[in-house]
């Protein structure tokens, strides 16, 4: 009965992948299908390169016993894969989902992929577009303000208390391509401001 349930997945991979559907996809419909029986995501993408290479039986093949290549164009394709649906994830989460050692998704990940995990930039605030035409509407105001003469300005300052918290350094991590540029994230996440002033002539 398992044999007949994998060789059942394996044709329904099949089809699958003839229709164009990535392994992710095939991978999500199996367990919405089989639950916990549900083949694993590395041996789809095994079974999908078996088949672009020619191979139509749908059994599984008696193995040599000797362990196969860890770095193989199927592994790099699902690490690939697997990092674009979350650039946060770690090396450990990887070697689990790919079913390869930590070293070897290092590998991959810096000398196949060329990738590199890093922090997100931190700025002070993120500004919305209002903000920005808010911030540049005010400069125009004081631009015409200044066009009479220095006398009766009115300087103001403003103070903001910010009750924030902040995420770890190593959640803060992405994985980036040389390509990419680092992401931005604001250092305070706000919660609740008090704004004061102080009016002086």
């Amino acid at each position: 009965m398992e044999n007949s349930t994998r060789e059942h997945q394996h044709y329904y991979i099949f089809v699958e992948w003839k229709n164009g559907a990535s392994a992710a996809d095939i991978r999500r419909r199996l367990v919405v299908a089989e639950g916990d029986k549900a083949l694993s995501l590395s041996t789809i993408y095994r079974r999908i390169e078996a088949f672009e290479h020619g191979q139509q039986s749908v059994k599984d093949e008696a193995r040599s016993g000797r362990p196969r290549e860890a770095v193989t164009p199927t592994t790099i394709a699902m690490v690939e894969q697997l990092v674009d649906e979350d650039r946060h994830r770690t090396t450990r989460k990887l070697a689990e989902d790919v079913g390869i050692s930590r070293e070897r998704i290092g590998h991959i990940l810096h000398k196949e992929l060329q990738m590199r995990k890093l922090c997100k930039k931190w700025i002070p605030h993120v500004l919305t577009e209002e903000n920005r035409q808010k911030r540049i509407e005010v400069s125009k105001q004081l631009l015409r303000i200044l066009e009479g003469g220095f006398r009766n300005i009115v300087t103001g300052d403003e103070t903001w208390i910010h009750f924030y918290t902040t995420s770890s350094k190593e959640a803060n991590k992405v994985w980036l391509t040389t390509e990419e540029n680092r992401p931005q994230i604001a250092a305070k996440k706000q919660q609740k401001i008090h704004v004061l002033h102080f009016l002086f002539c």
